[in-house]
């Protein structure tokens, strides 16, 4: 993105050979590869904040990303229209709260058009919140910003391919959930 030049968050090749490619996330990645730009729909998660935004598709690990922060590898001070896309692994309920308010601290937060809330795997529970979702809640309730929680992108089987520096287009409706390439 800093550069200039998209990338693709998504599978890596063991999945690939797992799969024979067969798989819709793996048919999706070869869509993209061939000029295909998809969109993904999914059922509402119950948390999601409706709304519609548009912007360019930025992000990934959370703790990765965070560790950039304030570097010239930083997404957030080169670009405006920002809607990202977060996931992570192995990550405690305090670790993300804490990455969440660095990014609230630096003004980040603040600046999105919109969130997507991808996957947190194998994560430690600590503290009184049920699930990583709650964790995020807390950070983004105020945001008045469309949110998509449980987007399925992250360290799990069924990981969409996303197009990071891409435009796109998210819907947060009742009862479907949108991420449209353009």
């Amino acid at each position: 993105v800093n550069s200039g030049v998209m990338s693709i968050h998504g599978h890596m090749g063991e999945h690939l050979m797992n799969y024979q490619g067969k798989d819709s996330c793996s048919l999706a990645l070869k869509g993209i590869l061939e000029g295909t730009l998809p969109t993904y729909s999914i059922p509402s998660h119950p948390m999601n904040h409706k709304g519609e935004a548009t912007g360019m598709l930025v992000g990934g690990n959370l703790s990765v990303m965070c560790g950039m922060t304030g570097s010239y590898l930083d997404f957030f001070n080169r670009t405006e229209d920002l809607i990202l896309f977060l996931e992570d692994v192995e990550e405690s309920f305090d670790h993300v709260d804490r990455y969440l308010n660095l990014l609230k601290i630096n003004g980040e937060l603040a600046r999105l058009k919109g969130i997507i809330v991808g996957q947190f795997t194998h994560y430690t529970q600590n503290g009184d919140y049920p699930d990583m979702n709650y964790v995020f809640e807390q950070n983004l309730k105020d945001l008045g910003i469309p949110v998509i929680y449980n987007f399925p992108v992250g360290h799990v089987d069924q990981n969409y391919p996303l197009i990071e520096g891409a435009k796109i287009q998210m819907t947060v409706g009742e009862s479907e959930s949108s991420v449209k390439f353009f």
